[in-house]
């Protein structure tokens, strides 16, 4: 199967990665496989990594980009940048584009393309262009609010058949100074250009508006990834990663839609000297789920939502959180799968519990009303202090890793391990007597965590061994 790989917006309050369903579905409406790459500034072999692991690389809609990339000051109407992200869309683009991947600009996505390649932008439509239409149009996102007319002789009108169409406008800035070896390919009726492509390459294109939202109803928003993805299919010049793959499974904003991640996993994974890619969130679809263990050398199960005590043969108390049945699905199926293949696999809070019910355990639905409130679990006000401890087996995986006996830990949960699921071993208990870590021997590596080690990695040792021993298990840290 295909694999993309996307890049991703970062929220500039929570630091969490995120990036909008309608991406994924548009790539997997084609039979590929999306992941979302990570962001990271200054890390060129983390880079290379990612485009030596995927077969096309799409550059997705965000923030603007910092004008001063582009050889101009700040326009007092464009927004804040993110340096970050500015600097390694540019790399992967201008790389990319070197190997001759397959690259898909999307709105912003087509302003970093023109950019890296030595064009220029309109940093705000209505002040600097008056007589266009009003093109920032997240009132009707769906809708076709203004046509594009298509360049004749262009791949976009290869792929549409179309010489006119309608888009959706979600955009206050567009190309301005178009890059040497970019072509326009599409312009909206007011003058604005809409699209870029460079021919000679086996698929270099950009738009400005959002095919992705448009796809599920109009075939030539969809033409668009399914042309790219049948150029992804045929790029030849892949290689290996030099870097082990660590997929992780995300969380869902219900207010968005948007699939997150909190930076704290991706840092601990980086700094085990692997590559973390965040996996797509799918219901019913196993083909998908056996793609994803496919390409990964390591799954990383994350916190999250309470998982649903139907999983467990229990009927949902009122004390039980909002839970994420479509994550439930997908991630009990990739815990057994991975287990049978002896994929090492490191369990986190949400994950810990995951791992303990697909094996047939149980939970406390709420650690308060069911077993006790000696000791206060729930610390969700400072998830990055160790506010208890807990005693490691000394027989068992983790006090191997750690080489200690009580460690110090944060404490992000109103649920715990109650029964312990088929071959689990417990290994690490609270003060209170709550189960705190399990293993399953046999196995290269399955252990979970009921705390958060990625939130102290940064300076706690013992919690960075902990993805230290995960990623030498899945074959890393040369």
């Amino acid at each position: 199967m295909v694999l993309i790989g996307i890049t991703p917006s970062q929220n500039a309050e929570t630091g969490r990665i995120t990036i909008s369903q309608s991406f994924l579905d548009a790539v997997r409406r084609t039979g590929a496989l999306p992941v979302l790459l990570p962001l990271y500034a200054g890390d060129p072999a983390l880079w290379d990594a990612m485009l030596a692991c995927v077969d096309g690389l799409l550059l997705s809609g965000g923030g603007d980009i910092d004008p001063r990339l582009f050889g101009e000051e700040m326009h007092p109407k464009s927004g804040l940048p993110s340096p970050l992200r500015d600097e390694e869309e540019f790399y992967l683009c201008r790389r990319a584009v070197e190997m001759d991947m397959p690259v898909l600009g999307v709105c912003r996505g087509v302003q970093v393309l023109n950019c890296a390649l030595g064009g220029t932008i309109f940093q705000d439509i209505p002040s600097q262009v008056p007589s266009a239409l009003p093109h920032r149009r997240n009132d009707d996102e769906k809708g076709r609010v203004h046509e594009v007319d298509v360049t004749p002789g262009t791949l976009l009108h290869q792929i549409t058949g179309l010489s006119r169409f309608g888009v959706n406008s979600l955009h206050h800035q567009s190309l301005k100074g178009i890059a040497p070896g970019l072509w326009v390919n599409a312009v909206s009726t007011d003058g604005i250009i809409e699209g870029a492509e460079m021919p000679g390459k086996n698929f270099v294109l950009g738009t400005q508006w959002h095919p992705e939202i448009l796809s599920p109803d109009h075939p030539e928003a969809q033409a668009i990834f399914d042309a790219f993805i049948h150029t992804a299919d045929k790029y030849l010049n892949r290689g290996k990663s030099a870097m082990k793959i660590i997929g992780l499974t995300p969380a869902t904003d219900d207010k968005t839609g948007r699939i997150i991640i909190n930076q704290d996993y991706l840092d601990a994974v980086r700094r085990a000297n692997a590559l973390p890619v965040l996996l797509p969130l799918y219901g019913d679809d196993p083909e998908l789920w056996d793609e994803m263990l496919a390409h990964i050398d390591g799954l990383l199960i994350t916190g999250g939502a309470d998982v649903g005590p139907d999983t467990y043969g229990e009927e949902k108390l009122p004390l039980c959180g909002e839970t994420a049945p479509l994550r439930d699905q997908q991630e009990f199926y990739l815990c057994k799968k991975a287990l049978e293949m002896d994929l090492p696999i490191l369990a986190i809070c949400r994950g810990h519990q995951v791992l303990n019910c697909a094996l047939g355990g149980t939970l406390y639905q709420d650690i308060e009303a069911q077993f006790g409130p000696e000791l206060k679990h729930p610390r969700y006000e400072v998830p990055k202090d160790q506010v208890h401890e807990i005693a490691l087996e000394k027989d068992s995986l983790i006090h191997q890793i750690t080489g200690l006996d009580t460690i110090k830990v944060n404490s992000r949960h109103h649920q715990a391990v109650k029964t312990v699921g088929r071959g689990l071993k417990v290994t690490a208990h609270a003060p209170d007597g709550l189960i705190e870590g399990v293993e399953l021997p046999g196995k290269k590596f399955a252990v979970g965590v009921q705390w958060h080690p990625e939130s102290l990695s940064d300076y706690a040792p013992d919690a960075q061994a902990l993805f230290d021993a995960f990623v030498k298990a899945c074959g890393g840290n040369e």
